[in-house]
């Protein structure tokens, strides 16, 4: 044997070594490592546990929740989570609506309630929320992509969109004010949500969530004047 071979060599423990320091990662700190678990409980398993965890976490920790989201998954676990909680607000508020009703109090704030959500629209509701869904996401990744912010594709603005709107289209089936606590609550959500998952500021994220409301209105507001002209014009 060489006098230069270390005869505990072999039986020595493989340790690091002190005087090298750790590897760091170039990864920014808020991005997900590459081995991590979709965070989104109703994309890992369909329950009713599923379920309910994916509601809280979307209301209570939306930044965290797609922060850590998986930024290529199907579309349908979130579609089908927006409709399921779609649709339980509008039946949630279409029940209060007709009990105001038969208890008398069907006109609040001079409009007449029973006549604003007739019972047979139930029908077209699932069609309506999904298409209602699909544009909504299609106008926040065009206001993202406008600001530069766009990181991802359709698809995780899409993911926002429902999970957000969902988890807070329940609170429609508040008396009164459910309409507007669940458009304030929405705002939030999504700002948290949008500005984790895309990777971008506060202030490009709030822009991205309020775009659908305003190009709604505005289109909205553009058809009610094109149709005040068209009924001037006919008394010239």
């Amino acid at each position: 044997m060489d006098i230069t071979d270390n005869p505990f060599q072999d039986a020595a423990k493989v340790t690091e070594d002190p005087w090298n320091p750790p590897e760091v990662s170039d990864a920014p700190p808020d991005a997900p490592p590459p081995d991590h678990r979709n965070s989104i409980a109703w994309e890992r398993e369909r329950s009713f546990s599923a379920l309910k965890d994916t509601l809280l976490d979307v209301l209570l920790e939306p930044g965290a929740t797609f922060r850590a989201a998986h930024p290529e998954v199907s579309l349908w676990p979130a579609l089908g989570f927006f409709l399921i909680f779609g649709s339980l607000g509008y039946a949630g508020s279409t029940a209060v609506v007709e009990l105001m009703y038969y208890l008398g109090q069907e006109r609040v704030l001079g409009h007449n309630l029973s006549s604003l959500l007739p019972s047979w629209t139930v029908v077209f509701v699932p069609v309506t929320l999904t298409v209602h869904i699909f544009i909504n996401a299609a106008l926040m990744h065009l206001a993202l992509m406008v600001t530069g912010a766009k990181t991802l594709r359709y698809g995780a603005s899409f993911r926002i969109c429902a999970y957000c709107t969902g988890a807070t289209a329940l609170f429609n089936a508040v008396p009164f004010v459910g309409h507007w606590v669940s458009m304030v609550l929405l705002f939030i959500v999504e700002v948290a949500a949008i500005q984790r998952m895309h990777r971008t500021s506060g202030g490009k994220a709030a822009f991205a969530a309020i775009a659908p409301v305003i190009l709604r209105w505005a289109f909205y507001g553009g058809l009610a004047l094109i149709g005040i002209y068209s009924i001037a014009s006919l008394f010239d």
